[in-house]
Order: structure tokens, then sequence, then C-alpha cells
């Protein structure tokens, strides 16, 4: 905190925008062995990308005409075969049609192509759940989409559980059991493409807002970036690694401890380790909730940097926790247990 004192004064001078920053600025900075040609024509690449990457000629979109053309064109023999009541023979036609189809799409009706696990409900709970509460942009078309994407998804889950409960259970007077497990296994291996196209989009969603906090990184903050940007990232690296390492050993301190608990026999000294163990948590949870290290190699900021001067309070309050923890246990446990959280502290 002392050295952090010394050099903010110096570091008040008003800097450009990152979106607005050239090659001099970073130069000016100390900061040359971070310039890279892709990040100052970041805006160029990003629309050569959008042109490459058009939704009209991508290979999503075209599975997705696909699959509707395919829909619509179940759908309507379906209604075709109702209004003109046709024969058993024309009905098992239609559906021999619908099997070749399936599996000219890629689709298998071997129980062995799915996983066991897809037919059990709790393993399908644990899939992970496409969602855009950490996205900033909550466009309401994406949102609908994925609402419906969500329901779609819920329906096909009871649809295809009904249908193995009516083929093991009642089977069909008018179906073989042949054409019965085709039937099953197709809509099996079906639901299971649907789960695996589920869980990428959760992933890329994830992604997404993984990428929108890198970019935030760099947009928030207030515009300002100071100079000298070798000597603080050496600086703050320094300190982000001692808050790891000081948080590394109160975990390490409540473990020790918790198993030192059970060597107690007087229920006053067990109560009072038990009041120990929750303050040092609770000094754990202090700093893990007030400071987050950046863990990747970014610009560092005013923000950045009034976030370490401010976790002064915090570790002063911490040092005073463990110390009321060393007089409190005195007599209980070996106090030079703290020694090493109270150096890390100290430096």
């Amino acid at each position: 905190k002392d050295s952090m004192l010394s050099i903010k004064p110096n570091l008040q001078i008003s800097s450009p925008k990152f979106g607005h920053l050239s090659i001099d600025h970073w130069l000016r900075a100390n900061f040359e062995d971070d310039v890279d040609k892709y990040v100052l024509g970041i805006q160029r690449y990003a629309k050569k990308m959008a042109s490459v990457t058009s939704y009209e000629f991508s290979w999503a979109s075209h599975g997705a005409s696909c699959t509707a053309e395919i829909s619509s064109a179940i759908f309507s023999r379906i209604n075709v075969l109702r209004e003109m009541k046709s024969t058993k023979q024309v009905k098992q036609r239609a559906l021999v049609d619908l099997f070749k189809c399936l599996k000219e799409q890629g689709y298998s009706c071997m129980k062995w192509s799915v996983p066991s696990s897809i037919r059990e409900p709790h393993h399908l709970m644990q899939l992970p759940v496409p969602s855009t509460k950490h996205l900033s942009d909550k466009n309401s078309v994406i949102v609908n989409a994925l609402e419906k994407g969500e329901s779609y998804f819920h329906r096909c889950q009871v649809e295809i559980t009904r249908l193995r409960f009516e083929i093991a259970m009642l089977g069909s007077q008018y179906m073989s059991q042949r054409e019965m497990a085709l039937m099953q296994g197709y809509s099996e291996h079906i639901f299971f493409v649907v789960c695996q196209q589920r869980s990428m989009i959760a992933g890329m969603i994830h992604s997404i807002g993984s990428i929108e906090l890198c970019v935030q990184s760099y947009e928030d903050v207030d515009g300002i970036i100071p100079m000298g940007q070798a000597s603080l990232r050496e600086f703050v690296t320094n300190f982000d690694e001692s808050i790891l390492s000081l948080v590394e050993t109160l975990h390490q301190l409540v473990l020790l401890i918790n198993e030192s608990s059970h060597l107690i026999t007087i229920d006053k000294d067990r109560a009072t380790v038990r009041d120990i163990i929750a303050r040092v948590k609770k000094c754990i949870f202090d700093l893990e909730r007030c400071y987050s290290p950046s863990g990747r190699k970014l610009p560092i900021t005013l923000c950045r940097l009034n976030t370490i001067d401010n976790m002064g309070s915090i570790l002063h309050e911490v040092k005073t926790n463990l110390l009321s923890c060393v007089k409190a246990c005195h007599n209980i446990l070996p106090t030079s247990i703290f020694d090493t959280s109270l150096e890390h502290l100290e430096a």
C-alpha cells in the first residue's frame, strides 16, 4: 500500500480512451512489447469476419432450412394420409420413407449410437442450460428464441419418455416390434442431437460472456489508462501474487485448525476453536469478495489501482482478526500456526 501511494500521485494524467489509442500512445506508456497490429486493426478484421461468416450462407442456416423442409413434408404427408383414409400398406410405405429420409440425414437407429445416460432424466438435468443472464446485450429476439428452444427441449423430453413407456408397456397393433425399435432408435438419436446442440449453445453463450468481460475490462476504464505500464504491471502482479498466497495460507490454516479441533476434549475450548475457524473463514470471504486478481495481461487502469489502494483497510481488518485469534487460542493451540499468514500480511 505504501508503494502504491508513492506511485499514484505521478499518474494523474488524462489519457485517451482505449478505442482511440494509437501505437504512439502505447509506446509512450512503455507498453511497446504488448502492441500488436491485430489489436490496432481489430475493427477492420471484425468487418471482414462478418462478411465471411454471413448467416444467409452459413452451414447453420442451410441446416435450419433443411430441417424446416423435412418437418413440413412430414406433417403434410400425415395430413394427406388422414384425409385419404389410406390403407395400412400406404401408411407403412410412408413410415419406410420416413426412416429412409432420417438415415440419409445422418441419424442412426442403433442403440449404441447414443449414450445410455440419455435415457436417464437425472443425467439430462446435469446438462448446461442456455442463459443470457451473463450477457450485457439481452436482445429480445435472442431471449425469445432461447425460451422457445427450452420449451421445445422439455416437450421433446416428455414425448420421448412417453414413447419409451408406450413401446415397452403397450406396444402397437399396427406396427411390428422391428418398426417400433427403429422408431425409438431414431427418436433417441434425434433427441441426442438436440441435447448436443443445446449444450453447444450454452457453451457458446458462456464464451461470449467471457469475451464481453474481457472487452469491458478495456472499455469500462472511464477513459483513463495511466502511463508507466511496465512498472505498474510488475507492481500489480506482485500484489496479486501476495493476495493469492495469503488466501491459500488462510485456507490451509482453516484445514489445520479444523483437524486439530478433534483432539480437544474440553467443550469450552472446542467452542473457542469453532469461533476462530469462523473468523478466519470471514477473512477469506472478505479478501475474495473485495479483490479479484486480473489473471491475464491487461493494461493497468486507475480503477485497478484504486481497488488496490482500498484494500488497505481490508488487510488491516484481516490482520486485526488474526491477532485476536492468536490471543484467543494461546492456551489451546500453538500460536505459531498463524505466523505464516501474518508474515504474508506484513509483506
